[in-house]
């Protein structure tokens, strides 16, 4: 669990860095980040945090806490290299796009940085047994990878895959049947529980809402690489839009940084 104490440079008009947690405008006037007073509020919130969870995690759970100070996103990718990770979790309001802690911006650089999957929680996501997952993509071969990693991921709940071609050509869902893609993917991804749903629609982001909305869907997952979905699904209007629209965690992954 890693808490950032966000220090910014000074802007114009400011004598010292600024901490906007405390000071969320950020504006000239408002008195110095304390970092040490920063990280012992941070450690005794922590504290307070590991004896609630004592009553809930496996006892087998290992909890380490790290208190940095710095930029958000550069700590995050920092430390996300220290140890071999399996996933980046951003909590809380980090998604919510009203000036909350990390920002769409923070959140790219993020994703543009990180070797495993990234995975973002809505403020308002509530924990509950993984069934459905949404694999929103184009389906190109980069894919398949990332698709064997979700499967793993998965596996430990024993959750459906549905893989979700959205295009703009209402002819293509016949074309990629007639290749037989659902069984190429079942085939070299070799996770009994997934199937591809194709569907022809101009507006990425709301389809995806709505699907998973109508299947009951539990996690949302997301292929950067994929360079020109990417681009319609995530420029700057329509990232937003599918950020606010649903509750549920979005799982990103990025095969560009794996080497």
């Amino acid at each position: 669990m890693l808490y950032v104490i966000q220090v910014d440079y000074p802007s114009y008009g400011q004598l010292y860095p600024m901490d906007p947690i405390t000071n969320p405008s950020a504006t000239a006037g408002i008195a110095p980040v304390n970092i040490k007073k920063s990280e012992e509020n941070a450690r005794k919130a922590f504290d307070k945090l590991l004896k609630e969870l004592e009553f809930s995690k496996p006892g087998d759970l290992k909890v380490d806490t790290i208190i940095r100070s710095g930029l958000y996103p550069d700590v995050i990718k920092a430390e996300s290299t220290r140890k071999e990770t399996g996933l980046v979790l951003l909590g809380g309001t980090a998604h919510e796009g009203n000036g909350s802690s990390l920002g769409l911006d923070g959140i790219h650089i993020v994703f543009e940085g990180a070797s495993c999957p990234v995975m973002i929680l809505s403020a308002k996501a509530k924990f509950k047994k993984i069934k459905n997952i949404i694999y929103a993509s184009n389906l190109q071969k980069e894919d398949i990878e990332s698709l064997k990693e979700l499967s793993v991921f998965a596996s430990n709940f024993k959750s459906q895959i549905l893989a979700l071609h959205i295009n703009e050509n209402p002819d293509f869902k016949e074309r990629i049947e007639e290749k037989g893609f659902n069984e190429v993917v079942q085939q070299k991804v070799g996770y009994p529980g997934i199937k591809v749903v194709c569907m022809s629609s101009d507006k990425i982001a709301r389809s995806i809402t709505n699907y998973a909305h109508n299947t009951d869907a539990d996690l949302i997952a997301l292929l950067k690489e994929n360079k020109g979905f990417w681009k319609n699904l995530f420029g700057k209007s329509t990232s937003e839009q599918l950020m606010k629209e649903t509750e549920l965690p979005l799982m990103i992954f990025n095969q560009e940084n794996k080497g």
